[in-house]
């Protein structure tokens, strides 16, 4: 599953700990949730509040994911 966050000027932790109970909810149900279209900013966000993003796949864009997804 691809959670598209293209767009997305920033986050919080309420933000974070959504997209990781969506990913662990897809867990259960068989499939890998990759966070795509991450942003250098919320890049920065995320690391300085320790917002917990790192438990997520992340790709820098929509092509770059489904590239290497492919070759799995």
């Amino acid at each position: 599953v691809l959670i598209d966050i293209t767009g997305v000027s920033t986050v919080d932790t309420f933000v974070v700990d959504q997209l990781i109970k969506i990913a662990r909810a897809g867990q259960l149900l068989g499939t890998e949730c990759c966070l795509v279209g991450t942003s250098a900013a919320v890049a920065q966000i995320a690391v300085e509040l320790d917002l917990g993003l790192d438990r997520l796949r992340t790709f820098r864009d929509l092509q770059s994911a489904l590239e290497i997804l492919a070759r799995r």
